[in-house]
């Protein structure tokens, strides 16, 4: 009986950079950095780009984009550190925007950016029946803030400080500037099918959808 021939593994340099865009947006709080090199391969449900590669174990796995990145250019990356974003784009992958810290040093970059905020369950009961109302003893505890003191309404920090919050490309998930979603509108307007528009632009149908609906980039004008 023949061997069956051995499949040829691509080298993972090649695989990982025919997915990367790098004609990317230029982070508009930090410009000097220049274009971000937009991963428009797979990404992860928190937005974070990922390819499959062999380990050492043997086994294959699917490792963080913009850590292969890192380990493409830089090597291998320390026990206990974490590859940060200076652009604050999640799939980012260009060398030069990426720098090395603990998690205590993404925690207050984060902070210093203005990007912290309180992770709230979306399917929690607002308002007065929200639990923060009914249990102010554990709000106390958990939060260190009486509920009064709680922005809500118009006092949240979205309607006093609108300009802090990251919308369109200055979201650092987002893989789309402000002229590739008017360039999707006009020609999907045209007649374009919205699969055409997705295989160029590596989103999902649904996405070209929302945005010529209207129902995402709301920031951009028609």
């Amino acid at each position: 009986m023949k061997r069956a021939a051995a499949r040829s593994v691509r080298p993972l340099a090649d695989r990982f950079w025919e997915k990367v865009n790098k004609l990317g947006p230029v982070p508009a709080h930090r410009p000097r950095l220049g274009r971000c090199w937009v991963w428009v391969g797979s990404t992860r449900r928190d937005g974070y780009g990922q390819i499959g590669c062999n380990v050492p174990s043997g086994r294959r796995r699917c490792l963080a984009a913009h850590r292969v990145s890192w380990t493409i250019r830089f090597g291998i990356i320390p026990k206990k550190l974490w590859v940060l974003h200076a652009c604050d784009r999640r799939v980012c992958v260009r060398p030069s925007h990426l720098f090395l810290g603990t998690p205590r040093d993404n925690s207050r970059d984060m902070g210093f950016k203005g990007r912290q905020a309180l992770q709230i369950n979306p399917k929690l009961l607002a308002g007065d029946r929200h639990w923060s109302r009914r249990q102010p003893a554990r709000f106390r505890r958990v939060f260190r803030c009486p509920p009064e003191r709680r922005a809500r309404g118009s006092r949240h920090g979205s309607k006093t400080r609108p300009e802090a919050t990251h919308r369109g490309e200055a979201c650092g998930w987002a893989k789309l500037n402000t002229y590739a979603v008017r360039a999707i509108r006009r020609r999907r307007a045209a007649g374009e099918t919205g699969v055409s528009l997705a295989k160029e632009f590596a989103v999902t149908p649904a996405a070209i959808c929302a945005i010529f609906r209207g129902r995402s980039w709301r920031c951009v004008a028609q």
